[in-house]
């Protein structure tokens, strides 16, 4: 989606399409499906039921490209960001559509919703409330990736005093931001175990961090030269070292105190990695394709909240099972995901975009 407050870059929304189908195909997945990964590290197959059985990465893809497009509207921290008119902005980017869907929820939970609901929305306390996700989930209309909204809200209202931070005391200070998260996690695993791996993946203590990591490779993107022309030979083996090592953290993070305390920022400096060789690879000119990945992306929050709903009902009424096979599972995925973008169509132009024309400028020039 366009702003007001840098240059369009389209390859920014690609990478949000992409996110999207991560975190799809890892829903799709299914309960008991033999497209689990059994350590084969160099068999594609496996590798392939690897990154499938570990899609929701895409979810830290959407937060480290927050941070990322943001640090490049600051433009590193040289222009002011005015506190209330972004918060403005991210408001009409964001509450219309999650209203919507939070009134879809109140309405198939109806026996059991009062007027507190309401509050988790004012409140952002869309990540709590259930043991899984966040509140609303259920089989009835599923609504688990309501919980990002409040997690991705609360790095909003922090990223003009982080920005603003990094301005005055530099990159250093956001590095002991990161070290101070990392260690948090530890001190709270220390009072627990592993295994609270969940309660931090949910909730900001997990992933602020990841927004930081996102900024900084913003202000490198910027310092280093978005212009400068790439080699692609060096970009494509650098692509399958970020293959590999995404591969590795996928296989060993979950559950272990690596995990839980270190793996999200190394996710995120994996992404960050991504989205810099993806913003300078010298792809060939194909404007059509540009423009529709373009305009699958800024579908990419209404894809993100309504592919469940999508999915579950492909799966209750019209005969369509989880996937056995890698084959089955993206020809089974395409016709989802075509259903899903049908109906984003409709959210995000009845919804998302009036609102979104009214946004505001928000930053100055600054020295």
């Amino acid at each position: 989606m366009q702003s007001q407050n840098i240059r369009y870059i389209a390859r920014l929304d690609h990478l949000r399409f992409f996110a999207f189908v991560l975190v799809f195909v890892f829903h799709f997945l299914g309960p008991d499906s033999p497209l689990v990964f059994h350590g084969e590290w160099m068999n594609p197959k496996d590798l392939a039921k690897l990154w499938i059985q570990n899609g929701s990465s895409g979810v830290s893809l959407f937060l480290v490209l927050s941070g990322f497009l943001f640090s490049l509207i600051a433009d590193g921290g040289r222009k002011p960001v005015r506190y209330l008119p972004f918060v403005y902005n991210r408001i009409l980017r964001i509450i219309p559509l999650t209203t919507f869907f939070l009134f879809l929820i109140i309405t198939v939970n109806r026996a059991e919703s009062t007027p507190m609901d309401i509050l988790r929305l004012l409140t952002l306390q869309l990540n709590t409330g259930h043991p899984w996700t966040g509140w609303g989930h259920s089989d009835a209309f599923p609504s688990g990736p309501i919980w990002t909204i409040a997690v991705e809200f609360q790095f909003y209202l922090l990223f003009p005093l982080i920005i603003g931070f990094i301005r005055d005391k530099g990159i250093r200070w956001a590095l002991g931001l990161i070290l101070l998260m990392i260690t948090t996690r530890l001190l709270i695993i220390g009072n627990n175990n592993p295994h609270i791996f969940y309660n931090l993946y949910h909730t900001i203590t997990g992933r602020l961090d990841q927004f930081v990591i996102g900024i900084l490779a913003g202000i490198y993107y910027l310092r280093s030269g978005d212009a400068r022309p790439a080699r692609v030979l060096p970009l494509m083996l650098a692509a399958v070292v970020l293959f590999y090592a995404f591969s590795y953290l996928f296989a060993q993070r979950h559950e272990s105190w690596f995990g839980a305390a270190f793996s999200f920022p190394v996710e995120a400096v994996l992404w960050s990695a991504v989205i810099i060789g993806y913003l300078r690879f010298p792809f060939p000119n194909w404007p059509w394709l540009d423009r529709l990945l373009a305009w699958l992306g800024g579908l990419s929050f209404s894809l993100y909240l309504f592919h469940l709903p999508v999915t579950f009902l492909a799966l209750k009424r019209f005969g369509m099972s989880y996937p056995q096979s890698l084959t089955e599972m993206l020809q089974r995925s395409a016709v989802i995901i075509a259903v899903t973008i049908a109906y984003a169509c409709l959210t995000y132009y009845t919804i998302e975009k009036p609102f979104a024309a009214r946004r505001v400028k928000y930053t100055t020039h600054g020295s």
